[in-house]
Formats: structure tokens, C-alpha cells, sequence
């Protein structure tokens, strides 16, 4: 394939991969059979939709998942998942003191669910804050390693 239509083709991709690595890719994938270069380019993933999944389903990690870092992804869904059991449990215990209340006052048998609910929340207050912060500062890093996996994986063909 041409250089100069390699270029401009990999310039179309400026956003998804690793344009500073352009004179690379254009050595090696000059050496590659033309269809193979557009099997390649098709299978590069758009860094806007990791951006996007990492916005809205960031926690659940997503945008990890989409670009291939499985472990980063788990890094950031079994804390969410934790997160919401123990809130769960901290909700049913909370309503099963409410629920025997006798007038404003809890039941001295009552106190242990009381207390446990109570930790269970600052629990998963935490974990919450945890996973809040890991999915901001991952979400930048999301976009990056698109481009990054994208520039590896056309250096592979």
C-alpha cells in the first residue's frame, strides 16, 4: 500500500490511536498486505465511546471491559458490587429495626441489627468513595490506552 494513503489513512484515526507512533505504523503496515491494513483499521476501537462508556458505566467498568483490560474493569466492578450488597443489607436490617420501633425509642433487642446497619452504610460510604475516585482518574487513562491497545494491535498485523 502506498505510504502517503497509509498516512492519510491513519490520520482519519488521529482520535483512536497513538498518532505520535505515525511514522511507525506507516513502516510496518506498509509491509502488510492491503486487506489485512483495513481488517486491522476496522477493528480499532473509537476512544469517544470509551470515553462515553467510561461517563456512564465507568464504575461498573465498562470502558475497561470494551478495550480489552479485564482486570482493570474487575478493579473497578467487584467494588461496586460490594458496595451494593452491603447496602442492601444495611436497608433490610435498618427496616427491620424500624419496623419495631415502640414509639421513638429501638428495643434494646433491636440495638445489634441498629448498629451493624449503621457500620454496613459507613462500609460501603467508603467503598463508594473509593470506587468514585478510581473511576474519575481511570477514565482519562480509559482514553489513552484506546489509543494505545489500537496502535499495538495495527503494529501486530
Amino acid at each position: 500500500m502506498h505510504e502517503q494513503l497509509l498516512r492519510d489513512l491513519l490520520i482519519k484515526q488521529k482520535e483512536n490511536i497513538d498518532i505520535t507512533r505515525i511514522d511507525e505504523l506507516v513502516d510496518h503496515l506498509s509491509l502488510v498486505a492491503e486487506d489485512q491494513v483495513h481488517y486491522g483499521i476496522g477493528k480499532v476501537k473509537e476512544s469517544l465511546a470509551t470515553l462515553l462508556f467510561g461517563v456512564f458505566f465507568g464504575s461498573l467498568g465498562v470502558d475497561m471491559f470494551y478495550i480489552g483490560e479485564k482486570r482493570r474493569a474487575l478493579r473497578k466492578l467487584i467494588p461496586t458490587i460490594i458496595m451494593n450488597v452491603l447496602n442492601v443489607v444495611a436497608f433490610v436490617l435498618l427496616m427491620i429495626v424500624v419496623t419495631g420501633l415502640v414509639g421513638n425509642t429501638i428495643p434494646n433487642n433491636l440495638m445489634p441489627p441498629f448498629i451493624v446497619s449503621l457500620s454496613l452504610f459507613g462500609v460501603a460510604l467508603l467503598i463508594g468513595i473509593y470506587v468514585t475516585i478510581y473511576w474519575i482518574l481511570d477514565m482519562t487513562e480509559a482514553y489513552k490506552l484506546t489509543q494505545k491497545n489500537n496502535t499495538e494491535m495495527l503494529l501486530k498485523l
